[in-house]
């Protein structure tokens, strides 16, 4: 705002912890700068909103602050700590107060608590970012932020770069994936400067050899009970939930394919089939998103098989393992 002097804006910025009695002042800020269409649809539904500030107040891996300004919400920020890792929801701010050090304010808040409730075992942070949102783009890669790659799109030119930074890389690893891979791989982990081996040699994957008894040879789905994100669980004839998958219809997508039992590959091939078979006769979705254990070369050949493309390399984001983001769109450019 050119009316207000930047210094002493920032000097009577509050920034603390939402709270419950800041709830119509929430759902106020989303709506005034985006309607009906801000892209983590979630935040407007009030349970959900409930359950962050109730995880934020008891410091069960959220932190939600916001900037207040002569008793206003003017900005708030998310994150949420999932294995180390840090991710970023609800970047907003008032748009008369862009530009006006409000973002930057709230992100050193929100490093800074992340840090204290988290130490060493706070390795990065992730980002979504529509692509429509080239100011939250140039923003963030102002604070050294590396795009790591993107999602599927799930409508014509709708999707999320996917931008990280990392706080924490303590020691050297090995990292073995598809040697198609190897470029765009190699390209992210130097312009991180992580500390990673890469290698195409299959020998030295420590994935390869792994087997586990665990085989069954029929599943089904079934909608879990979670309110957000949604999950659909797929289950053993023994009603053993023995993966799941998160689903966002909004953004009419499946992401995050997670086995819960350590599985051998007869049975993860037959969960990844039927995933992809409901994936291609579901008019509902149109993105489906994979993260692969980078190590994981035989997955990734039955994935590249079936017509999945790479999208990205997310470090740490398996448990603390690196993956591999692979996809697939039914939207034709």
């Amino acid at each position: 705002m050119s009316n207000i002097n930047k210094i002493q804006f920032l000097k009577n910025v509050e920034i603390k912890d939402i709270s419950y009695a800041d709830l119509d002042k929430i759902m106020l800020l989303i709506t005034e700068e985006y309607g009906n269409n801000y892209q983590e649809q979630e935040f407007y539904q009030e349970n959900i909103i409930k359950n962050y500030i109730k995880r934020n107040l008891n410091n069960e891996g959220v932190h939600w602050k916001g900037a207040f300004y002569e008793g206003n919400l003017v900005g708030q920020l998310i994150s949420e700590i999932i294995h180390g890792i840090a991710y970023l929801k609800l970047a907003i701010v008032k748009q008369q107060f862009k530009r006006m050090g409000v973002m930057k304010l709230l992100s050193y808040y929100i490093e800074r608590v992340c840090h204290e409730h988290t130490g060493s075992d706070f390795k990065c942070v992730h980002a979504l970012i529509s692509n429509e949102n080239i100011a939250m783009q140039k923003h963030i890669v102002k604070y050294n932020y590396v795009r790591l790659g993107t999602t599927p799109p799930w409508e014509l030119n709708k999707f999320f770069y996917i931008f990280g930074i990392i706080v924490y890389d303590y020691r050297w690893k090995l990292c073995v994936p598809n040697p198609k891979f190897y470029v765009e791989i190699f390209n992210t982990v130097k312009s991180n400067k992580l500390n990673r081996f890469i290698s195409i040699n299959p020998s030295f994957s420590n994935v390869q050899s792994q087997t586990y008894d665990y085989e069954i040879d029929s599943i089904r789905f079934e909608q879990l009970p979670n309110p957000f994100p949604q999950k659909i669980g797929i289950l053993s004839p023994k009603n053993e939930i023995v993966a799941e998958i998160s689903e966002n219809k909004y953004q009419k997508s499946w992401y995050d394919l997670l086995f819960t039992k350590e599985l051998n590959y007869r049975t993860k091939e037959l969960i990844v089939k039927n995933i992809l078979d409901k994936f291609e006769h579901n008019e509902s979705i149109n993105s489906l998103s994979i993260p692969i254990n980078i190590n994981d070369q035989r997955l990734q050949n039955l994935l590249l098989i079936y017509k999945l493309k790479y999208f990205a390399y997310l470090p740490f984001y398996l448990n603390g393992l690196d993956a591999i983001l692979m996809g697939k769109t039914k939207i034709k450019n």
